[in-house]
């Protein structure tokens, strides 16, 4: 009898400690958002930029692809932040094509065969790697050149896909990122559309999709 106790007590103890273990605080892991991103149940979103070196970090180590995998049943998506960088606004307009071709594919953008992850890994490398600006604001059309090249079409169809009501609203989608972003910065990884992830408070990829599990079932 007293070894059934003890070990009674052993696995009550384990049990404790392991709900310890995966225990995250509002304030401290994570934040809830003031403005929520709207239908975003069981999803993941990165709120991202081109010129993030943190970003393009991720992206390489393939952070998304890694959460997907481990949370299959959860969509993976991305809001790019409009305010960032010379040409916010001409990304937000490219990857929303990307990000309607994947969709109409069934190509979860976070797969590294999605036309998002694609053009994500074009401007990525020739920022950083190449050390391109375009003109630092002045030559949009060379900026759009690069995406336009990567997904295979003119300028005049981008324009008329972002003039259609699908292509508005996917732009209109991302607007929300700018405040998120100024939480904790770029990436910034949002779960269920109401919970943001601090990064600073997530010391490896592991403890990040941790807290990602642990948010998903909130």
């Amino acid at each position: 009898m007293k070894f059934l106790k003890k070990l009674s007590t052993s696995l009550v103890l384990a049990s404790m400690l392991l709900t310890s273990a995966n225990a995250i605080t509002e304030g401290v892991e994570y934040i809830t958002l003031t403005q929520e991103i709207p239908n975003a149940q069981n999803s993941v979103i990165e709120v991202w930029s081109y010129r993030c070196t943190h970003c393009y970090d991720h992206h390489k180590f393939g952070t998304m692809t890694k959460i997907a995998q481990a949370y299959p049943d959860a969509k993976m998506g991305y809001l790019i932040v409009q305010s960032m960088g010379d040409y916010g606004v001409q990304a937000a307009h490219i990857f929303a094509y990307a990000q309607m071709l994947d969709e109409k594919a069934n190509i979860s953008l976070s797969d590294s065969n999605s036309m998002y992850h694609k053009l994500a890994d074009a401007y990525f490398k020739a920022y950083f790697n190449k050390k391109q600006r375009w003109g630092n604001g002045a030559e949009p059309d060379k900026f759009y050149a690069l995406g336009l090249k990567v997904l295979g079409i003119t300028k005049a169809n981008l324009d008329e896909f972002i003039n259609s009501n699908e292509g508005k609203a996917l732009v209109e989608a991302t607007l929300i990122a700018d405040p998120i972003s100024k939480n904790f910065g770029t990436p910034g990884f949002v779960v269920n559309g109401k919970y943001e992830v601090n990064v600073a408070k997530t010391p490896s990829p592991q403890a990040l999709i941790d807290v990602i599990g642990e948010l998903l079932k909130k």
